[in-house]
């Protein structure tokens, strides 16, 4: 069994033994997932068909003088300063880094069994700002090193709830 295996069993007993007893808590559950990262550094001129794709997904773009919910048609004259966006378990997240650069990442979050996990997610839901748009949920990833403390990999934006549930 691996360690992720071993320590995500430990958090299903624990979490059974806490709604045992009643506490008014409960932690969230965890789940295996298997996660494939990528990172590169953009140039102004790489910008534009990221831009293109983030137009086409679920999410949200930051200008200097704007939130703009994605899909949308983007003004590409306008620099973006950070974005999020997902289609089903693809997720892109962009960051202005200064000096005409930005940080694009992306994410492919699938669920898998234990023994074939990279890391565990948790399902964290943060309330949207913007006037009739329900949550925004995203999935915390945990990775797991062994003889060492889980630590936060990413959080990645997994789309926005409907605000009627």
């Amino acid at each position: 069994m691996t360690h992720l295996a071993t320590l995500l069993e430990q958090w299903q007993t624990m979490t059974a033994a806490l709604s045992d007893i009643d506490t008014g808590w409960a932690p969230s559950a965890l789940q295996p997932v298997a996660v494939e990262m990528q990172s590169s550094i953009l140039t102004r001129h790489d910008l534009s068909s990221k831009l293109q794709l983030l137009a086409e997904a679920s999410g949200w773009l930051l200008t200097p003088g704007d939130v703009i919910e994605l899909p949308a048609k983007l003004d590409i004259t306008t620099l973006p300063l950070q974005a999020e966006a997902c289609i089903n378990d693809k997720t892109w997240q962009l960051r202005h880094i200064g000096n005409d650069s930005w940080h694009w990442q992306e994410f492919l979050v699938q669920p898998c069994q234990p023994d074939q996990a990279s890391h565990l997610c948790e399902i964290v839901r943060h309330q949207s700002s913007a006037p009739g748009k329900g949550a925004l949920s995203y999935q915390v990833l945990w990775e797991i090193i062994e003889a060492q403390s889980p630590r936060v990999t990413a959080a990645v934006f997994t789309g926005f709830e409907d605000h009627s549930k």
